[in-house]
Order: C-alpha cells, then sequence, then structure tokens
C-alpha cells in the first residue's frame, strides 16, 4: 500500500468542497439580507426624526 493510495482523488475533494462552499455562500447570504433588512428598518424610522422623542407619563 501506498502513501497516494490513501490520500483522497481530487475529484473527491473538489466535490466535498464545492458543497461546503455553497453552504457557507447560503448562510453569508442569508446573514446579509437579514442586515439588510435591519438597515431599511432604521432608515424608514429616520425620516420622521421626531417620532418618539418626547413622551407623556402619568403616575
Amino acid at each position: 500500500m501506498t502513501i497516494s493510495s490513501l490520500t483522497p482523488s481530487p475529484v473527491t475533494m473538489s466535490g466535498s468542497n464545492s458543497v461546503i462552499g455553497t453552504a457557507v455562500l447560503a448562510k453569508s447570504l442569508n446573514s446579509f439580507e437579514q442586515s439588510g433588512a435591519s438597515i431599511v428598518k432604521m432608515m424608514e424610522q429616520s425620516v420622521n426624526p421626531n417620532v418618539g422623542r418626547n413622551f407623556d407619563l402619568k403616575v
């Protein structure tokens, strides 16, 4: 048995790396979508800066 027969073939390695890379890209895409939604929400709230500045408190 030689060492070269124990190492995985490049086809197998590139296939698994492709699956892992796709999974990582999918997670990062979801993260970017959530960040973008948060930024849009903050920008919508900043359109009227006087909202939330004052509040009435009755005891």
